[in-house]
């Protein structure tokens, strides 16, 4: 019998450097076949507060949570976080939780658009109290975004976030 699943995982800092290497997913007591997983150096990916809408996992700069019903401010600071980002600097520890200080920096350039216009990174690093491999990323909604739902392209070390184009993660604005 087949059995298929989804599952996340957080890859140990540990491969970085590598091209290739190899997974193998336990349990319930069953084990899959062991494959062959290519290593990059970001595979960059936003988290999302709602798949139905593509709204995603946002603060505004109040710090309330950013949707339809209390959209960003065009010029405001948005708070985004994600992970597959890549280097960070200061290193990752497998298993640890970010500190709040020192700060780690994602080491590769970050770019971003919101709606096909630039948005200024405020901040690219760690995010405190989360899980080592978790980033957040803080950017300034441009003044000429659209009122409504606003798609968020992310770039990370020439690596761009999957689905960018089909499913992209939105931020609200007003």
């Amino acid at each position: 019998r087949r059995v298929l699943f989804r599952s996340n995982a957080v890859v140990p800092w540990g491969i970085a450097g590598q091209t290739q290497t190899q997974v193998q997913v336990r349990y319930g007591g069953l084990s899959s076949n062991v494959a062959a997983v290519p290593v990059t150096a970001s595979q960059p990916g936003l988290f999302r507060a709602n798949y139905t809408t593509s709204q995603g996992a946002i603060l505004n700069a109040d710090g309330s949570v950013n949707s339809a019903a209390n959209p960003a401010a065009r010029g405001s600071i948005v708070a985004l976080w994600g992970t597959g980002g890549g280097p960070m600097s200061p290193a990752g520890v497998d298993g640890g939780i970010w500190p709040l200080n020192p700060l780690a920096s994602l080491q590769l350039p970050v770019t971003a658009t919101i709606s096909g216009q630039n948005a200024n990174v405020i901040y690219a690093g760690a995010a405190p109290g989360l899980v080592s491999g978790f980033f957040q990323i803080n950017l300034q909604v441009p003044a000429n975004a659209f009122s409504g739902a606003n798609p968020v392209a992310i770039t990370i070390g020439g690596t761009p976030l999957p689905n960018s184009i089909t499913a992209p993660t939105t931020v609200a604005v007003k």
